[in-house]
């Protein structure tokens, strides 16, 4: 008689207690935000937010915080997000995998500039946090639209963007950061000759080092006397007929100018010349020696488009492509 009976009682009993967990869990979220918000003020950023709403019984915890503000003072002003709501979906069973959504508009007030509102057709942002800090961060955004006061739009077909805390052996920090713009139409001639949308813009970095605390010189200063450099996988552009790959380090010199080393695969770099020189950004002789010189080296490949590698490079205040010095670099101007 027991026995017929155990199983039911047992799945009761674990139905109930389930459920009691999740209404805990959810009585105690509101809380457990304005833990996250105070640790992030005394880090010094800007929080701060309206009601919190959870639901989501009984297999999720789907948690709403509206009129949302978050920025942060880099040493040149407080740039500012401002949203209606920022919407996060959870397992109650595991708290560090989260995903996020946004309004379809919202807004960003950059330090030096007016608010930019920005809108999008679909949004999604996945969270994996390790002990409590973001490990992994990955947002994609669709149909993308840029306004600024005056009224100036710029679109882009798709934004993704991924950061990941690395895990290595050695007790070096890792930061990789990987942005991907497709159909980027700034809404602004901004290159003589070359067509108006942009077909692809990607660049994978990896930030070896402690990230600086600030954009000042003390912070920038040491994050480089410890070693501080930026690691390129890989930079993409592809605009119209010129197609450039590159991967390289950076870093700063003592003097703050950028110190870097890359090599460059490029395709179509005559129209890129072109609208250099156009746009004053070359001198005509030096876009000539740089044609030549890649001209010289290129190889044809079955598609019938010519590719040439090279050298480009920044030592002393000088940028060079190949042995050929081509302009100069100022001093990074931060505080």
């Amino acid at each position: 008689m027991l026995r017929r009976f155990a199983l039911p009682v047992l799945i009761l009993v674990a139905v109930g207690g389930y459920v009691v967990y999740w209404y805990q869990v959810a009585a105690r979220v509101p809380d457990w935000i304005v833990q996250w918000a105070d640790q992030a003020r005394a880090r010094g950023y800007h929080v701060d937010y309206g009601a919190v709403d959870v639901g989501g019984f009984p297999f999720k915890l789907q948690v709403s915080v509206a009129d949302v503000t978050f920025g942060h003072d880099d040493g040149q002003g407080t740039a500012l997000w401002r949203g209606a709501f920022v919407r996060g979906l959870v397992k109650p069973w595991d708290f560090d995998r989260a995903l996020l959504t946004i309004p379809d508009e919202h807004t960003l007030e950059p330090a030096v500039g007016g608010p930019l509102t920005i809108r999008q057709a679909v949004n999604q942002t996945v969270l994996v946090l390790d002990d409590g800090a973001p490990r992994v961060v990955a947002v994609d955004l669709r149909d993308v639209t840029i306004e600024d006061a005056a009224g100036t739009r710029s679109t882009l077909g798709a934004v993704e963007v991924r950061f990941e805390r690395d895990e290595t052996d050695d007790d070096q920090d890792r930061r990789t950061v990987g942005v991907k713009l497709i159909g980027v139409d700034p809404g602004v001639a901004i290159a003589p000759g070359m067509p108006a949308l942009i077909d692809e813009f990607t660049a994978v970095a990896r930030l070896v080092g402690a990230p600086p605390e600030a954009v000042a010189r003390e912070a920038l200063g040491r994050w480089r006397d410890e070693g501080g450099v930026v690691e390129f996988d890989v930079v993409r552009v592809r605009w119209g007929a010129l197609d450039l790959v590159a991967d390289g380090t950076a870093t700063l010199d003592d003097q703050f100018r950028p110190l870097f080393a890359f090599t460059v695969d490029a395709a179509g770099w005559d129209v890129g010349l072109e609208a250099a020189t156009a746009a004053g950004a070359l001198p005509p002789g030096q876009a000539f020696a740089i044609g030549a010189a890649l001209n010289a080296i290129a190889k044809r490949e079955e598609t019938g488009v010519d590719h040439a590698t090279i050298a480009v490079s920044a030592q002393d205040g000088q940028v060079f492509v190949g042995p050929l010095a081509v302009g100069r670099l100022q001093a990074l101007a931060v505080p």
